[in-house]
């Protein structure tokens, strides 16, 4: 009767009489608290049960087919050096589930649910790009490869509800499209890790639209694009942070989407794509994230292009760090070209500190507008001044601009707010050169 049961017994696979999980019943099992106390079981594990495939513990046959078991488990542990495939469909664990050895193969669009800590440092988890899923719902998913190691997945990891998912030190690569998808109020963070794409993956990582989930990424590389259409994607931590995959739901070499959610930016860190690739906004938030009260704090975007075609685009957002009191102006740098084409920018303007007036949008390569209705609503500082002050620069120097046909606007060296010669007699909308600076801005039509 101990067996007949809503309680949980501990289970030890041994393989001794084949791969199958039910048949004989009982035959390829063991029972006991602990791998070092076992008797031969009398049944099969049922939904209650913790399940352990140990390598000590392993007699004949280290794979298990998983057949007609159970559809759930309390917890599920692959240790110890176990070098066997636990072959599996649609389950779900209860409690933990913990991946050291081993491999774990789910069948195609099959769906792997734990619902209490996911535990991965070693082994396969679904080596086939098979269109499998893997769900944590949480409290917590640590994902950690180790310094020099890789760990290996076909499965798309779906962090929902609530989860706390820290992906750390060394190279996780993955074999299935959207790898990484972050929903609910999960928050994933991603420090000094590689993420790899096996094959050409778009829109591996994934903030759906209308969830509040945060997903942090501090001196990470991944080769796979980012598509935040809710949520917010935090790029932090002084360092850089690589996207050089591609995005396939917008234009042809777009590494980072944002159609909705925020991705910010903290002041001191690089967001890099490929030289040829681009950051492309049509809706949502851009931001620079605050640090400390310093003036002209700078945030940087690398690649060819920042493409703003919608949303809003926010310099020193305090909302984001509501701890900094004093802070005034920021700066985001674009390393590469700016296409301002439709959106808002909203800079902090006021009276002047340290001889500057208002955020600073730099780009070194061309910075362009386009007529689809670019607007600027400032967020003015006290004292407030009626005059709200717009600085965008191209080719080192940053321009205070003014609206067409009100005359040049006057010009600055970057950051000192120095005054510079004008060289224009007439101010245009087109290109210019400021002393040896070239640079432009232009008006483009759709």
């Amino acid at each position: 009767m101990l067996e007949g049961r809503d309680c949980p017994s501990t289970f030890w696979w041994t393989g001794q009489y084949g791969t199958s999980f039910t048949y004989p019943v009982g035959g390829n099992w063991k029972v006991g608290p602990d791998r070092y106390n076992l008797v031969p079981a009398t049944s099969n594990p049922t939904q209650y049960d913790d399940i352990n495939y140990d390598g000590a513990v392993v007699t004949n046959n280290a794979n298990c087919q998983w057949g007609s078991g159970p559809n759930t488990v309390r917890s599920l542990h692959l240790v110890n050096g176990f070098s066997g495939t636990v072959q599996i469909g649609n389950l779900t664990v209860t409690d933990d589930l913990e991946l050291r050895t081993g491999n774990i193969s789910q069948g195609s669009s099959t769906t792997l649910t734990v619902q209490d800590d996911l535990t991965w440092t070693g082994g396969v988890l679904n080596s086939a790009a098979n269109g499998a899923t893997v769900v944590a719902r949480g409290p917590t998913a640590t994902i950690t490869p180790g310094a020099g190691n890789t760990l290996q997945s076909g499965s798309r990891l779906s962090f929902e509800g609530a989860v706390n998912a820290s992906i750390s030190t060394g190279t996780l690569e993955f074999s299935s499209p959207r790898s990484i998808v972050v929903k609910g109020t999960s928050t994933v963070t991603v420090p000094n890790m590689v993420l790899r794409a096996l094959t050409p993956s778009p829109d591996a990582i994934v903030l759906p639209a209308g969830d509040s989930q945060k997903f942090y990424a501090d001196n990470a590389y991944a080769d796979m694009g980012l598509y935040v259409a809710g949520g917010t994607a935090y790029m932090q931590g002084g360092g850089t942070v690589v996207f050089v995959g591609l995005v396939s739901s917008n234009p042809v070499a777009t590494a980072v989407a944002v159609s909705g959610g925020a991705l910010v930016i903290e002041n001191g860190t690089t967001l890099a794509v490929g030289p040829t690739q681009r950051v492309y906004m049509t809706g949502g938030k851009l931001a620079t994230k605050p640090v400390n009260a310093a003036a002209q704090p700078k945030a940087t975007i690398s690649g060819e292009r920042l493409h703003v075609r919608g949303g809003e685009v926010v310099i020193s957002d305090g909302s984001y760090a509501p701890g900094i009191v004093g802070h005034r102006y920021g700066e985001l740098e674009v390393v590469g070209e700016v296409f301002w084409e439709k959106g808002v920018y909203k800079p902090t303007a006021g009276a002047p500190q340290n001889a500057v007036l208002s955020d600073l949008w730099h780009a070194t390569g061309n910075f362009k507008i386009g007529d689809s209705d670019p607007r600027v609503e400032p967020i003015s500082n006290s004292p407030a001044l009626n005059t709200a002050y717009l600085i965008m620069s191209a080719g080192g120097v940053f321009q205070q601009a003014t609206p067409p046909g009100v005359g040049p606007p006057p010009v600055f060296e970057p950051h000192t707010g120095t005054p510079l010669p004008s060289v224009l007699g007439n101010w245009e909308w087109a290109g210019a050169a400021f002393g040896d600076k070239n640079w432009s801005i232009e008006f483009l039509a759709d």
